[in-house]
C-alpha cells in the first residue's frame, strides 16, 4: 500500500560486475572480461533523493580473486 507515495523502480544491473575498479583491472589482467564496476559504472547513477537501495553483488569479485589466487597472484603463502 503506497499511502500516495510514489514509488520508483530503478534497475541499474551490471551483468558480469564487480564492486569496485581494482577487482575490475585484476580480473581484466587475468582475461575475465569484466564489463564495469559498481563504484564507478552505476553508484553516480542513483538518484540523490534515493532512501533504499539493494545490491547482490559478491559473486563476481570471489571468482576474481579465485582465479587470481590459481594464477599465483596470492603471493607467497596463499594459505
Amino acid at each position: 500500500l503506497s499511502e500516495g507515495r510514489t514509488v520508483t523502480l530503478t534497475n541499474l544491473a551490471l551483468p558480469g560486475g564487480v564492486l569496485s575498479p581494482d577487482v575490475q583491472t585484476l580480473g581484466n589482467k587475468l582475461g575475465r572480461g569484466i564489463p564495469g564496476n559498481f563504484l564507478t559504472n552505476l553508484a553516480p547513477f542513483v538518484p540523490q533523493n534515493t532512501t533504499l537501495v539493494t545490491i547482490f553483488a559478491g559473486g563476481n569479485d570471489v571468482n576474481t580473486m579465485a582465479s587470481a589466487i590459481g594464477a599465483g597472484r596470492g603471493g607467497s603463502d596463499p594459505n
